[in-house]
């Protein structure tokens, strides 16, 4: 069992709530977009901004990395099956 549902399952109300995909996204956008969406100038989203950019180049960088790696390791994988 998830470390999830073990805590909902102690939670007698919030059990079933905790466990629904529309429940969580809509406890996630209240407690995320929301807030975001309050904001009165852009100024207020620079930090995260940066944040995002910095994380989506690290996924990527992060992704073509493996790929190298995986290349060089076996290329009769990767190119014979294409």
């Amino acid at each position: 069992m998830s470390a999830v549902k073990e805590f909902a399952a102690k939670l007698p109300l919030m059990g079933a709530f905790l466990t629904s995909k529309p429940h969580v996204l809509c406890l996630l956008w209240a407690l995320v977009m929301l807030p975001l969406s309050l904001a009165e100038n852009l100024s207020a989203f620079e930090a995260s901004s940066t944040f995002g950019v910095i994380s989506l180049l690290y996924l990527v960088l992060s992704v073509a990395g493996h790929s190298v790696y995986e290349c060089r390791l076996e290329p009769e994988n990767t190119y014979e099956k294409v």
